[in-house]
């Protein structure tokens, strides 16, 4: 990665950071120790400047090995996920020591729940699916910010989603059977939890029965 998203991957998974109990065993013998802090503002040091003998200025070759190490295992991570800031006071100018300082609102996700208005005529009917519905999803500014299609239970997800009010879906495809829905569900988005959607569709005409009333007709 480039100085910034490495500066950023420090921030989140050395210590301290959201990220830090996913990896501290495997940068650290003793990842909760005084030790383990030290060398976290070290290792984010040479993240911010580059220089491996101005961040490891004194520090012996056996650790300065180790922390490089520690550098390349976060280096090797994902980056941090959406609602994580990292920010650095103070840049340096030769006369002011730099900090850096990171703000995190986790996201939120989106669950949908798509469910029969008619069970005793879709469940177990093969004619009737609710997987494959299809629903765009919207913010408050009618911005459309991602999409969703079901599964067979009639679930689907949308995960990475800003914490606000006046998110809203709209049905763009129907499930197999059942008539597109025009209702568009307002909700909040609140972070670090998931939200749940419910939404009903009501079955089109059993197209088995009407054969079989035809067929009863015709003869």
């Amino acid at each position: 990665p480039g100085v910034d998203d490495a500066l950023i991957q420090c921030a989140y998974y050395l210590y301290g950071g959201p990220g830090y109990d996913s990896v501290k065993h495997n940068l650290f013998e003793d990842p909760d120790s005084l030790l383990a802090y030290a060398y976290s503002h070290l290792a984010a040091a040479y993240a911010y400047s580059g220089n491996s003998a101005e961040a490891f200025y004194k520090v012996s070759p056996a650790v300065v090995e180790h922390l490089m190490g520690v550098y390349a295992s976060v280096c090797a991570q994902p980056m941090p996920p959406a609602g994580f800031e990292a920010f650095v006071y103070n840049e340096a100018d030769g006369s002011t020591q730099s900090f850096l300082g990171w703000n995190y609102i986790p996201a939120g996700t989106l669950e949908i729940i798509k469910v029969s208005g008619n069970p005793a005529m879709t469940d177990g009917n093969s004619c009737y699916s609710l997987a494959g519905a299809v629903f765009d999803v919207y913010n408050s500014g009618n911005q459309k910010i991602g999409s969703i299609t079901t599964d067979s239970s009639g679930r689907g997800k949308l995960e990475g989603i800003e914490p606000g009010t006046g998110f809203y879906i709209v049905e763009v495809t129907p499930p197999k059977g059942f008539a597109l829905s025009k209702d568009r569900p307002v909700f909040t988005i609140v972070s670090g939890e998931t939200t749940s959607v419910p939404v009903k569709n009501m079955p089109q005409n059993y197209p088995v029965g009407i054969l079989l009333r035809k067929q009863d007709a015709d003869t």
